[in-house]
Parts: C-alpha cells; structure tokens; sequence
C-alpha cells in the first residue's frame, strides 16, 4: 500500500484463550453429571491486543514504514489436575495421597503498552524483510518464581492437611502506585512514569518468493524484556494447615458450616498477612516470545493454500501449534480465508477470515483456533481478531513483477 490509517483503538482488537481442558471434559450438561477425567498440567493461556494509535507510508516504491501504539496483555497460568479433582471427586478414594493445586511456575503474566516504529524493504519482487523496534510501558507484572499448593488426606481420613507456599514478583504502575487512585496531577504523573516499569522489544520478520507458486516467511516476535523497577517479592514460607472435620452433631445451622469455612479461610489468610512484601533491585523479565514459520503455495493469483508453524516461548515452556489454511479473492471487493489450527493436544480448531474492500475502508474479521463455537462447554481455544483501517494504493506482486496501480485497490490476507 501506499498508505494506510487505522481508526483509533477499532484498527485492530484481539482476544485469544486457549485451554488443553473445557467444562465438557469435568461436566456432561445434558445430564447433569460430573465426570472423573481430571488432567495433570492445565495451561490457560489468556492474551488481548488492543490497537489505539497504528499509521504507515510507502516512500522510494520499496520502502515502507510505519508506526503504532497498542495494550497488550499476555497471562498464561498452569494450574494442577489436583484441584479439579479435588472440586469434583473430593477425597473419598484419596486415603494417604496428595493432591496437588499448584507447582512451580502457575503464573507468568504481563501487562503494557507498547510504542513502536516499524521498518519493511523489498529488495526486489522476491525478497522482503521487516524490523519493527518497541518501547515499551509496564502497566501490571505477576509471576511466580515458584508455587506450591496441595491437600493430603491422612490415613484413616481423620483429617486433611493444606500444604502451600509461594515466591511471587509483581510491579508495574497499577499495583505499586497508590496515587493513582488520588486526584492526580502532573508532577504525580511524571513520578509514576519515572519510577515504573520500563522495556525494549523487536519484532523481525522475513519473507521470500521462491517462484510464482510458493512463497515461504519467518518471523520473531517480542523478542525483549521489561525492566521492573520497585518490584515486589512476597515469600510465603512453608505453611501446613490441618482441618480435621466438623462434629455433625453440632453443626445443625447453615451458619455453623459458613463459620467451618470461614476459620479456615482465616488461618490461611493469617499466614500471608504475616508475610511482608519487600523490595527488590530491579531486575529485566522476558517477554512471552512468539515464533512463526509460514509456506504459501499460490494456486492462481487469486488462490493459494498456507501451512503454519507457531509457538509461544515462555519461562523454559514452549507452546507449539500449527495450521492449513485456504485464502481466495473474490473479485475487488471481498476475500475470505478457511483453515484449521492444531493447538492444546485439539485436533479439531477451524477458523474463518473475512475482508470487505468497501471504497477506501478495509473491515476484517477473523476466528481463529475454535472448536465448537456453537458448544461452550466443548470450547478449547479461540482467538478473535477484528480491525477497520483506511487504505490507499497497493503495489501488485502476484506475477513477480511489481506494478503500481494508479486505482485503489485493496487486500489483506490471513
């Protein structure tokens, strides 16, 4: 294109939950019934991308660059088969065993926003490649180094035993500034910005045309750290909680079992508020990184299929999933994009993409990695994209020969 503008915060929104496990795997609605496969590993994985400010020029025919202002927020959490199991099939069968709620690393989670100034150069009809360099401003930050939580039944089920700990890291502007719910003004401003979370970031980006049939590209991206300043650590040492019943023959009220309850809620609660956070030197944590490999084959210039390989990279974990797709053009001012992704041990994720080319106006809709979106209960993964952006002028690749188009013309792809 020779240009393009996306509307205020509506150029492009996305919203991604992906899940190895869904409600239909712990409960059959139809009949009403709780079911006994509980998994080991659960890795729900929570993201949203909001655009507010995103803009970019051609200049000199094969340079192209633009600029954009998004929120990003990345929250994966790992959570044991232990406490859906526990929720669901209790202890009965569980005589001098542990059930495990959580281990090691249950929450990696970040939220910024993100200034960036991009770069793309085609060296000729074939070859192209892209830079894109971030700055980026932490708003929220929480991962725990480790984290341990589970529940014993002792021999003879004559009590159960709550064993946790944790070593937790949080910072950012919204969890350590108290000002911010105050009036604010600007020397406070200026004091949270100075003092908060800070980070760099690239995003890089390959592609070339091997012939007028396939095209393969590559790209990383994320790939950086956000400086935490004022961060938080809050140990939870080894804490062991026994709870050894409620005598039936006093427990006749509701009340008396909400106080069952409520005691022990507080010994919990006791034990963390007896824990003070303490502040730590700033230290640099990675962003989730995101890497994708891509094959086209170009059937006609309005045809072509594409194979995906994508995965997230996050503390020593990586996340892989991978896709076919089928895109068309329909005439000037519609296309459409069919596919199926593999993601989270599901088979079964199709997904739909749509683009009106309405004058100088390009809206797009994409749903993506969903399994029975008719189902919620069955529902895995889904991933929602959409974005209305203002177009001008495309530049013509499809013979291998680049051919400025005087008319508008309009297109994206999947």
């Amino acid at each position: 294109y020779k240009f393009h503008i996306g509307f205020p915060a509506l150029s492009r929104v996305q919203v991604g939950l992906n899940m190895p496990n869904n409600l239909y795997n712990y409960y059959h609605i139809t009949t009403k019934a709780w079911k006994r496969n509980t998994k080991g590993n659960n890795i729900i994985d929570f993201n949203a991308k909001e655009e507010l400010l995103n803009f970019g020029f051609r200049f000199a025919e094969s340079n192209y660059l633009w600029f954009n202002t998004s929120l990003n927020i990345d929250a994966p959490f790992n959570i044991k088969g232990g406490l859906f199991d526990f929720l669901i099939n209790g202890n009965a069968d569980k005589e001098g065993k542990t059930q495990k709620f959580l281990d090691k690393s249950a929450v990696n989670a970040n939220a910024y926003l993100e200034f960036a100034v991009g770069y793309n150069r085609e060296i000729n009809s074939r070859i192209s490649f892209g830079v894109k360099a971030k700055y980026l401003l932490g708003l929220a930050h929480l991962h725990s180094k480790n984290a341990y939580a589970a529940l014993t039944s002792h021999e003879d089920f004559d009590k159960l035993s709550l064993d946790y700990n944790a070593d937790m890291y949080y910072g950012g502007v919204l969890p350590l500034s108290d000002t911010m719910v105050d009036n604010m003004d600007k020397e406070k401003i200026m004091n949270i910005l100075s003092t908060s979370s800070h980070g760099v970031a690239v995003d890089l980006g390959f592609r070339y045309r091997i012939n007028k049939w396939v095209e393969v590209e590559a790209s990383l991206l994320d790939l950086g750290f956000i400086h935490l300043n004022n961060a938080q650590n809050l140990k939870i040492n080894p804490t062991h909680v026994d709870f050894e019943g409620v005598d039936l023959t006093t427990a006749e009220k509701r009340d008396n079992w909400t106080q069952v309850f409520e005691d022990m809620a507080d010994t919990m609660k006791n034990s963390v508020e007896n824990v003070t956070p303490q502040t730590i030197p700033a230290f640099n944590k990675m962003l989730i990184t995101k890497l994708n490999i891509g094959a086209y084959l170009w059937l006609s210039k309005n045809d072509r299929f594409g194979f995906t390989f994508s995965g997230r990279m996050y503390g020593g974990k990586f996340i892989p999933a991978g896709s076919i797709s089928y895109h068309r053009n329909v005439g000037r001012f519609f296309d459409f994009t069919v596919g199926n992704t593999f993601k989270s041990k599901s088979l079964l994720n199709p997904g739909l993409g749509l683009n009106l080319k309405l004058g100088v106006f390009n809206l797009y809709a994409l749903v993506d990695y969903t399994n029975h979106i008719f189902y919620v209960d069955k529902l895995k993964n889904v991933n929602v994209v959409v974005g209305i952006n203002f177009v001008s002028g495309r530049f013509n690749h499809i013979k291998g020969k680049k051919i400025a188009n005087t008319a508008p013309s309009y297109s994206v792809n999947f």
